[in-house]
């Protein structure tokens, strides 16, 4: 997470340990702030993916609750590993629309041991409003009860970190075959080559966009 302060969780702060976050924006024109913050010194490139992104995702999604959905991934490969165990994690809750506030902190108490996922990284500081940011989230350890459209604790809980760094998830390959790459407002025509060879070697469709925005380069 770029800000140091999140996640503010009052009432259940072991559960940081179990979540992935994905962030993106919802920004359509391009952000100077932004670019300076994620993209190496204006040479980045900003990656453009039509929605739903994911592959081998349930169609359509089994919930909707606390403006998100929760996904079924029914993918396989979606393991993880806690201590000397693998674990497969199936949902993903998505789009989660950040909010902005003075106060940060969130509970995620919900009723009869169930928890309110959306409410897990769905909040940041004021200053970071200029980001527009939706985020994807999973949660390991958890699992969902369609009888009462719930997520709860899997028996016995337990909190223990998860040893896995990032959690690989398949993006449906048509979607990728239709990806739009937007080169930083540094990025020179040789770089935009590069670019756009890796586009036609590895898509069919896929794209590069021109950057609007203009910086002086010293």
């Amino acid at each position: 997470m770029n800000d140091l302060d999140e996640i503010n969780i009052k009432d259940r702060p072991e559960i940081k340990k179990s979540v992935f976050i994905s962030c993106w924006t919802a920004q359509q024109k391009d952000s100077i702030p932004l670019w300076n913050l994620y993209a190496d010194n204006l040479k980045g490139v900003r990656i453009k993916l039509k929605s739903p992104i994911f592959a081998n995702a349930s169609g359509p999604y089994i919930s909707e609750k606390h403006g998100c959905y929760l996904i079924n991934l029914l993918n396989l490969s979606n393991f993880i590993k806690r201590k000397n165990d693998y674990e497969w994690v199936k949902y993903l809750f998505a789009p989660i629309k950040v909010e902005y506030k003075k106060d940060n902190s969130v509970n995620v108490n919900g009723e009869n041991n169930s928890i309110i996922v959306k409410n897990i990284g769905a909040v940041k500081l004021d200053h970071w409003r200029f980001e527009k940011e939706y985020r994807f989230l999973a949660l390991a350890n958890h699992e969902y009860y369609a009888e009462t459209d719930s997520f709860q604790i899997k028996s016995p809980p337990y909190y223990s970190e998860v040893k896995a760094e990032h959690l690989d998830i398949w993006i449906d390959e048509e979607i990728f075959n239709r990806i739009i790459i937007m080169p930083g407002p540094k990025c020179k025509e040789p770089e935009r080559i590069i670019i756009n060879s890796l586009l036609e070697k590895y898509t069919t469709k896929g794209k590069i966009a021109r950057i609007k925005s203009k910086v002086r380069i010293k």
